[in-house]
Order: structure tokens, then sequence, then C-alpha cells
């Protein structure tokens, strides 16, 4: 998929980076996981993160113009999150889910709705909506973001 925005490509290197602890977990870790249940599949997704990322904004975006905001958006709840969660390949799907659907609701001035969400993620309804629910309690519902943390997020994926 091309998508015309060095943001979009400096994302795919940011999730590499971020997801080094991706073979630390195995489904005999998943009993012993309390915090964010939600966040975790019990089977890790046969689709890449990179693959899975593309389907989603493919299917949001069919132009290119918002791209940027809604990165800048992900990226910053990732960061924001990644305070309270270890990433791998059990969770990693669902947190890209969760944070680029309530970027999009952020960003956009129509954003799709949950159940569009659950059907191009590969979730059930009642899932997004604990996945949602989790991000944004944990994150104490703070999506606000600064000009300052904006530019720093941008500054700081270019040097990845």
């Amino acid at each position: 998929m091309h998508i015309d925005s060095a943001i979009y490509n400096d994302f795919h290197l940011y999730i590499d980076r971020i997801s080094n602890n991706k073979n630390t977990f195995n489904i005999d870790n998943f009993k012993n996981v309390d915090y964010l249940k939600s966040l975790y599949s019990s089977y890790e997704p046969s689709i890449t993160i990179h693959d899975y990322i593309d389907r989603i904004i493919k299917y949001i975006y069919k132009n290119d113009s918002n791209i940027d905001g809604l990165i800048v958006n992900a990226i910053v709840l990732l960061k924001r999150i990644m305070k309270f969660i270890i990433i791998n390949n059990y969770n990693i799907h669902r947190l890209l889910a969760g944070v680029l659907m309530i970027s999009q609701k952020v960003y956009d001035d129509i954003p799709h709705n949950n159940y569009t969400w659950a059907k191009l993620c590969g979730v059930k309804i009642k899932d997004i909506n604990k996945i949602e629910l989790d991000i944004l309690q944990t994150i104490d519902y703070n999506i606000f973001i600064k000009y300052e943390e904006m530019i720093t997020v941008i500054k700081s994926i270019k040097y990845l």
C-alpha cells in the first residue's frame, strides 16, 4: 500500500522499535495477566502488525490528507499507555486498534463508530468497547495533546 506520508513510514519504524519485547511473551503467560486484559488476544494474530496497520489506515483514510495528525495522536497515546504495559505479540494489534480508534475520534470531525472499528480490526464489538475504555481509563482520559508535545513526537520519530 502506498501512502504519501513520511510520518506514516516513520510510524512503521516506531512500531518496530517499541515492540522489541514481542517475543518474550507466550500463551502460558496469559493466565498471569490481570491489568489491561482486554488488550491481550489469546493467540498471536496471523496478520503482521504492519499489514494490520495498513489495512486500518487504508480503510479509514481514502486519501492521505489527514493521516499525519492521526499518527501523531496515536503515537502520543501509545507513549502514555506504554508506561503501564509491555508490548508483545499478544497485545500490539489490539493496542494499536484502540489508539488508532481513539485518535481518529479525537482528530476527525466525523469518526467511524465502534461497530465499524470492531469489524475493521477483527474483534467483537464488546471487545473494542472494552479496549477503548481500558485505554482511556489507564491514561486517565488524557487525550489532549499540547502543541509542544506534538512537535516533540514528530521530531523524535524522524530520528529513529
